[in-house]
C-alpha cells in the first residue's frame, strides 16, 4: 500500500512509498504499472526489518 498518493492533472493517482537508509549514497526506484505493485519486495531478507535468513 502507498504511504502517500498524488493526485495527477489527469485524475489519476500516483502512489509511492519510501523505505531504508535516508542517509544511503544510492537510491532505487520500482515503477510498476499495476495497482497492486506496491506489494512487491524484491528481497524482503534485506528490506524488512527484524526479518533475517
Amino acid at each position: 500500500m502507498a504511504d502517500r498518493i498524488l493526485a495527477l492533472s489527469s485524475g489519476r493517482g500516483l502512489g509511492f512509498s519510501a523505505s531504508g537508509d535516508a542517509l544511503a549514497r544510492r537510491l532505487v526506484v520500482f515503477c510498476l504499472p499495476t495497482g497492486m505493485a506496491g506489494a512487491f519486495d524484491p528481497d524482503p531478507l534485506i528490506t524488512m526489518p527484524g526479518v533475517s535468513g
